[in-house]
């Protein structure tokens, strides 16, 4: 619902002092809302080497690549570097050069032993600059029998589909787009079976199905009332909201049941009865209202608002409408 300002973040079910929100904004403006800009991405592989080749695999699949594939790179990435290396620093470059530093020696008036480390640098076998990074910063995570790389991308950062590469994906947006999925899957199911069942056992107390989905009028018309309010006032709703959903079902049918069981007898409504049972519940539910915490106000008010639209609609609305479809018939 475009018009209602849903919020499936955790952080939305949390309610913190003044003090706590403004130490956050702090934070954010200090790091640049690092975490929220963010995503992790796991490159998992049997073990660090083949982590590392599949990083690089990957990151050169991307629009930009990995930053840690310069930091860390897999032995066949090094080999390779090596051997570029000694490629360009071949005999007549390293003499070349070893002869350029001794005449700068020579004139800065320098022992041409101050400029031994670097003709050992350029003629050292192996890795010229090989050191653990590791203990600044370690991105290897060993989880399942294998090694992952733990990378850290922007949020908007495309990670290509196919890329043969086991990888994970770790955002915020993700957590809030499955969370968001998964609670609309299981209130919708929940919501179907729950109306699937009172309206067979409403259907066939009644004997009759239209007096039967008559029952359900309240009831949906204050899950309306309740998406209603929320747009108006512009109030976020969390994920607690939804689970007023099957209360609201079955304190609105209970309404309806009232009034068409009283229509069927040839009595008058039961509108005190009615008031009486809705206006406790609005009590009880109302006291919610007051509350600070996110979960318990945002329950109190769907409870509230359906609860007040059921018995408006069961009192005033439903009524007419039996009396209507008596005459029709």
């Amino acid at each position: 619902l475009p018009f209602v300002n849903f919020n499936f973040a955790l952080d939305a079910l949390n309610t913190v002092s003044a003090g706590c929100r403004i130490d956050r904004a702090e934070f954010d403006a200090l790091t640049g809302s690092v975490e929220r800009r963010n995503q992790f991405l796991f490159v998992h592989g049997a073990d660090a080497d083949e982590a590392l080749r599949n990083t690089e695999i990957l990151s050169a699949q991307m629009n930009s690549p990995l930053p840690l594939t310069k930091l860390f790179v897999s032995k066949k990435r090094a080999a390779e570097n090596n051997a570029k290396w000694r490629e360009f620093w071949d005999e007549k470059k390293i003499t070349g050069a070893m002869l350029t530093v001794s005449g700068a020696a020579q004139t800065l008036g320098l022992k041409p032993q101050a400029f031994a480390p670097f003709e050992k640098f350029i003629t050292a076998d192996g890795d010229p600059v090989a050191c653990d990074l590791r203990e600044i910063y370690d991105p290897f995570i060993v989880s399942g029998g294998g090694v992952a790389v733990a990378h850290i991308i922007p949020e908007n950062a495309v990670v290509p589909a196919d890329t043969g590469v086991p990888l994970t994906v770790v955002s915020q947006q993700k957590i809030h787009r499955v969370l968001a999925r998964e609670v609309f899957r299981n209130i919708s199911v929940i919501m179907a079976a729950l109306f699937a069942l009172c309206l067979a056992l409403l259907a066939r107390l009644l004997r009759d199905w239209r007096r039967a989905l008559l029952c359900f009028l309240p009831c949906w018309c204050g899950m309306a009332a309740f998406f209603v309010v929320l747009a108006v006032s512009g109030a976020e709703c969390n994920l607690s909201g939804f689970f007023v959903f099957p209360m609201l079902l079955g304190l609105g049918v209970n309404y309806g049941v009232f009034m068409v069981r009283q229509r069927e007898r040839g009595g008058t409504h039961p509108t005190r009865a009615v008031l009486a049972t809705a206006l406790t519940t609005l009590a009880g539910f109302g006291a919610l209202l007051l509350a600070e915490h996110k979960v318990l106000f945002i329950m109190g008010l769907g409870a509230f608002t359906g609860v007040l639209t059921a018995m408006i609609v069961s009192v005033l609305i439903l009524p007419p409408l039996l009396v209507c479809r008596s005459k029709t018939q």
